[in-house]
């Protein structure tokens, strides 16, 4: 606690932005206070206060920073490199994101697009991630490469439609998101569960989403397309009439995901 007052304000601001990561990650907007972060970090909340404002404008900069030390991280893994080698070196940096916190923050700050401010800093993000992928030597937005046979008229028009792609993506996420915010309240009065417990309904299906959009994707490249696409299709629409009269709060959470 004495070593705590000694900080000085900007190591202060880092120390108070760490903690608010860890809390943010795993709770949530919603499900942390800043009177939590205020005391992990020594200090009182009040004090929060006097360096961010408010607890969202503390969460929208540390979704920024985790959004940036990505983009960040995804330039330095490619360092040099180009073409292949670049996208390699970029996919074993996003896969090690998976061992930390950052992914879930970021699901989390989509989980939260219900708020406008929230859903303004989302929805720029992924944009910038995307092309901090296309600004690699060598890497084509159609065809992969930018070698002779991987570019052409129509990878060209592809790689313009590619940014605008990304960006209505990103929309749709964060709409989808703000859909399901304003439900948490009734979710967890009618279930008898917290609100950090309520927002897992909005979290879960992104979750599910991360993990199954590659392995779709892998699938639906193969031979068997068309069975992947219906048997994807016939488990979301069961999954939407089994959430008609969920019996509890488990079994929601099982279905939505």
């Amino acid at each position: 606690m004495e070593r705590a007052r000694r900080l000085a304000g900007a190591d202060r601001r880092e120390q108070v932005l760490k903690i608010a990561a860890e809390e943010f990650a795993v709770h949530g907007l919603h499900g942390v206070s800043a009177e939590v972060i205020a005391r992990k970090a020594g200090i009182t909340h009040a004090y929060v206060f006097r360096l961010f404002g408010t607890k969202k404008q503390l969460f929208l900069e540390v979704v920024r920073r985790a959004f940036a030390a990505m983009a960040g991280g995804l330039a330095e893994a490619a360092g040099p490199a180009a073409g292949l080698e670049a996208l390699a070196a970029m996919g074993r940096r996003d896969d090690a994101s998976l061992s930390d916190r950052t992914l879930l923050l970021q699901l989390q700050a989509f989980a939260a697009c219900g708020d406008a401010e929230v859903r303004a800093a989302v929805c720029r993000s992924p944009v910038r991630l995307g092309r901090q992928v296309l600004e690699q030597p060598d890497v084509d937005a159609g065809g992969g490469l930018g070698s002779p046979a991987a570019t052409g008229p129509r990878t060209t028009a592809v790689g313009r439609l590619l940014v605008p792609a990304l960006m209505f993506i990103a929309l749709v996420v964060a709409v989808v998101g703000s859909l399901g915010a304003p439900l948490i309240t009734s979710v967890a009065g009618d279930f008898g569960v917290s609100l950090a417990a309520a927002q897992w309904t909005l979290t879960a299906p992104l979750l599910v989403g991360a993990i199954a959009t590659p392995v779709l994707w892998r699938l639906g490249t193969g031979p068997r397309r068309r069975q992947v696409i219906l048997a994807a299709l016939a488990v979301v629409v069961a999954g939407s009439l089994l959430t008609v009269v969920p019996p509890s709060f488990g079994w929601l959470l099982a279905v939505i995901g």
